[in-house]
């Protein structure tokens, strides 16, 4: 059974990864890599790849005919010179921006520490705090420095990022085209700030064309084409989606969508297949790297134009110095001492190791396999690596049982040598496994007092497994510390002699035991955490490049740009309420860059004074509405100190300002049960609802109109948050609003209306929007309006894909039935939910005006609805309309038809008590014995 279970399971996983490569066009690299990276692997293939007949118009990739699952060759390619792309150019020749973005003020802002984003008019860096987006795009779009100067960009395409820039209300752009410089100094300064750029940006815009051509249906299919994307396979994207507290992806029609509020946030409760790409993106979301795999994981997937680019992604993401001069190696051993954890499993690597004290780790980090076991070895300062291992003498294992295959011929004739020489190496196994499969062989030095240090020699594999005894285990745990041996004083004997004269008689070491022996350095047995090193540090430093010197003047200026240790970890070592020159405190700092630990811990410390306001006025809870964090906000709330209708003295915005621009759903229904006001305005005279219109958070909108709203007040410019939704394309917030009672008549600064911008029809979907609610309330000026600009009388409602025919016929609105049908709408067109025509609606309701309209449109008098399967006449009898009885049947309208269930007209109308009704259809010769056949 287990055997067919395994073999209809890779069934279901070839045939997957054959849909996504030949009915999809996807790359089969790429769905491998993401499925991979995932818990249970490939085993999510199945459910990750929709069936063929649900994604007909899914976006396939381009230029991937070549790939195969183990290699993309596409990503191999060097798009570091791909021309510039032009976007919606109004000019022809499209015109290079020359004199912009000044190298000189470039380098100065990167040596110096300062922000490299630029001003959206190119000639200068913004100013610390103030707003800027940062730009996550793919080269091979065209969107980087292509074959231009310096400081060349087509003049569209920075258009189009600047006006983006601007709808998001920032006034800057850092974009790695423009922002990153060319001098040695300057941009190896640059390179070791750009997550910085990230943390601090307003906005994060992924720009990508294959998610551009990706018409938005809904967050699950969102979330797929982001988990295909080009995007989302670059080794940059890891860093950037990591780093960036708000994120913002571009869809077909410049559509901008919220990828924490609108996407990721939407996976609860959803599909397997939502939720299995949700994950893959939130594991790149705020990801903390506390051990090598935590590294292997997320970056195994991820492809580079330059391969030293992973090193550098992966120092930026772990917090180290990325020096002008430094070798990969060097950034991974950095990378090393700063996580400071491997697992055991890490260790059994078929490659070519590091030097020195490293040499237990691969020359290449991404080499070291994925291990189960959790990080428990230490890496120390000087790159040894410390923890417990069991002990094997190397001839407790046969060398007929070594397994060869795959190994490396340069590695396997070390290993050789070092089996030979079994008095100096030994066999380390990692603990609590009694079958052996596999072992490390490591060389012990032969200076011993009390314990033995050792230098790593590679991993071995076993066939079939050794199931070893305990008295196999010369110690069952001990503590090794792994380095290397060069320059160790030499003693008389054999190294293994001086393990067994340390150890005595006792050759098997209890677990239980408090003290374990330790395998280590020369000098006294030492407990854990109590070691000192025995290798020669100098070797290790030798090796790796050091950082240049900071000047103290050039400290001092980064000291005023970011805060002390001491009061980021919250006040332990220092004041918590410490202000920068820019008046932010500790809380500022870690609430915008997303910090979320940490400012949670300085709120609980007691110790921070949440109060208090930057150089433009803002408070903690202003930043953390705006970044859409719940919990930091729940926690500023707590107490009688923060006010949830504090405004910045700034733009006069409130917290719940705040969170309606950020579209956090969650913050402000935190707000407003916190009793924050609604309707207080900005210095733009903007409400809540006014940026909950911009931005189309119908969600937000909704909870806003509840708690009281106030859908007509005018800002400065006089607009309402209708004028405003409408004007911007925001149709599910126009249609709440017009639920609201929301008035269309009121005039902007520019004598216009919401009316006026609608009847505009610069967005189709709002105008069709606007022309269902018109008709459904009998708003006939509008009607008359739009239909006279073309706006599609066919147009369906969302959710009963109801068109303003049908409503305007079940609510009695005759001028605009008759406005309609004069422009020629489908009077058989039925909704969704009752599969009931116009003519059905009218008669059902009793409009018997419109039910002459309709007929004399030669509307079908003996449709039938979907549900009950009952005619026009069946309706308008049942519901006691005799007028309209009158006028059907004079129309040739059958008085004999039967509903879905069988019932004749007569039966339905005399058992609703319409007597006059039946009589009229009697006079119309209604089949009384039908009617008592069905009785019987």
């Amino acid at each position: 059974m287990a055997a067919n279970a395994e073999i209809t399971e890779a069934a279901e996983i070839t045939k997957a990864l054959q849909r996504a490569t030949k009915d999809f066009n996807l790359c089969p690299n790429r769905v491998w890599a993401v499925a991979r990276s995932l818990p249970g692997r490939e085993k999510n293939l199945p459910f990750l790849i929709p069936p063929t007949e649900k994604n007909k118009s899914m976006v396939g990739h381009e230029g991937h005919k070549q790939c195969t699952f183990d290699f993309c060759e596409y990503s191999r390619l060097d798009f570091t010179s791909v021309v510039q792309r032009h976007e919606s150019c109004t000019e022809d020749p499209c015109e290079r921006l020359q004199g912009l973005f000044p190298s000189a003020i470039l380098e100065k802002a990167a040596i110096d520490g300062s922000p490299t984003a630029w001003k959206l008019d190119g000639g200068s860096m913004i100013q610390p705090l103030q707003r800027f987006m940062a730009i996550s795009h793919v080269w091979s779009d065209g969107t980087g420095t292509g074959a231009w100067a310096d400081g060349e960009v087509n003049k569209c395409l920075y258009s189009f990022f600047k006006g983006i820039a601007k709808q998001f209300q920032c006034e800057g752009i850092w974009w790695d085209t423009i922002s990153i410089p060319k001098g040695k100094l300057a941009r190896s300064r640059a390179i070791n700030k750009i997550q910085d750029n990230y943390e601090d940006a307003r906005i994060t815009l992924v720009h990508d064309c294959f998610l551009r051509n990706w018409e938005w249906v809904d967050a699950e299919t969102a979330c797929f084409a982001i988990i295909m994307s080009p995007w989302f396979s670059r080794g940059w994207t890891l860093l950037e989606l990591a780093k960036s507290p708000k994120v913002k992806v571009m869809f077909k029609g410049a559509l901008i969508k919220d990828l924490d509020e609108d996407i990721l946030a939407k996976a609860e409760g959803s599909s397997g297949r939502h939720r299995i790409a949700t994950k893959a993106i939130v594991n790149l979301r705020n990801k903390r790297i506390t051990n090598v795999n935590d590294l292997l994981t997320v970056l195994g997937p991820r492809h580079t134009s330059w391969h030293r680019d992973i090193a550098i992604i992966s120092g930026l993401l772990v917090g180290v110095e990325i020096g002008q001069v430094s070798t990969q190696q060097d950034i991974y051993q950095r990378i090393l001492t700063q996580i400071a954890k491997v697992s055991h499993g890490n260790l059994f690597y078929n490659s070519a190791t590091m030097s020195k004290c490293f040499s237990w780790c691969s020359a290449n980090l991404l080499d070291l396999p994925l291990a189960s076991s959790e990080s428990a070895l230490r890496v120390q300062k000087n790159g040894e690596v410390v923890g417990t291992w069991s002990v094997v003498k190397l001839d407790r294992i046969p060398d007929r049982h070594y397994i060869w295959t795959d190994t490396h011929p340069l590695i396997r004739a070390t290993l050789r040598l070092a089996l030979m020489d079994k008095d100096n190496h030994i066999l380390l196994v990692e603990p609590g496994v009694i079958s052996v499969t596999r072992a490390l062989v490591v060389k012990i030095s032969k200076k011993v007092v009390r314990e033995v240090s050792c230098q790593f020699v590679g991993s071995v594999k076993f066939h079939p497994q050794q199931k070893l005894s305990e008295a196999d285990f010369f110690h069952r745990e001990a503590e090794v510390r792994i380095g290397h041996l060069e320059g160790m004083v030499e003693v008389e004997g054999g190294a293994w002699s001086q393990v067994k004269t340390w150890s005595g008689d006792k050759r098997v070491t209890n677990s239980n035991q408090l003290n374990r022996p330790s395998i280590s350095g020369a000098g006294e047995s030492r407990q854990v955490g109590q070691w000192k090193t025995d290798f020669k540090s100098q070797e290790w430093t030798e090796g790796i490049t050091t950082q240049p010197e900071v000047k103290e003047k050039e400290k001092e200026k980064e000291g005023q740009l970011r805060l002390s240790t001491a009061n980021v970890d919250g006040g332990e070592k220092g004041d918590p309420n410490v202000k920068n020159q820019y008046r932010w405190t500790a809380l500022h700092r870690a609430i915008w860059r997303g910090h979320d630990e940490e400012a949670q811990g300085l709120i609980k410390s007691g110790k921070v004074n949440k109060t208090i306001q930057d150089k433009f006025g803002q408070q903690a809870i202003h930043l953390a509405a705006e970044r859409g964090n719940e919990r930091v906000v729940n926690l500023l709330l707590q107490g009688q100190d923060v006010d949830p209708d504090v405004r910045c003295q700034h733009d006069g915005q409130t917290a719940l300002h705040r969170a309606a621009w950020g579209g956090s759903e969650a913050v402000v229904k935190l707000l407003l049960r916190a009793k924050a006001e609604p309707n207080i305005q900005d210095s733009m005279g903007w409400t809540s609802l006014h940026w909950a219109a911009q931005y189309n958070h119908e969600a937000i909108a909704k909870h806003l109109l509840k708690d009281g709203a106030d859908p007509d007040i005018q800002c400065k410019d006089k607009k309402t948050a209708l004028y405003i939704a409408v004007d911007r394309g925001s149709a599910s917030v126009v249609e709440l609003l017009l639920e609201g009672k929301a008035d269309f008549n009121i005039q902007c600064k520019n004598n216009k209306t919401a009316l006026d911008i609608a009847a505009e029809g610069n967005y189709t979907s709002v105008a069709q929007l606007v022309l269902l609610w018109a008709a459904k309330v009998g708003h006939e000026a509008l009607v008359k309006v739009l239909v006279e600009k073309d706006a599609n009388v066919e147009s369906k409602c969302s959710r009963y894909s109801r068109t303003p025919l049908s409503w305007a016929s079940s609510n009695g609105h005759e001028a605009i039935v008759k406005l309609l049908v004069e422009k020629d709408a489908n009077v058989e067109s039925k909704d969704s939910r009752y599969g009931r025509t116009p003519l059905l609606w009218a008669s059902s309701n009793g409009h018997e005006a419109i039910v002459k309209l309709l007929v004399e449109k030669y509307a079908n008098v003996e449709s039938k609805d979907s549900r009950y399967g009952r005619t026009p006449l069946l309706w308008a009898a049942g519901n006691g309309h005799k007028a309209v009885v009158k006028l059907l049947v004079e129309k040739g309208a059958n008085v004999n038809v039967k509903d879905g269930s069988g019932w004749t007209i007569l039966q339905v109308t005399a058992k609703k008590g319409h007597l006059d009704v039946v009589d009229r259809l009697l006079i119309a010769q209604a089949d009384v014995n039908a009617a008592a056949a069905k009785d019987n």
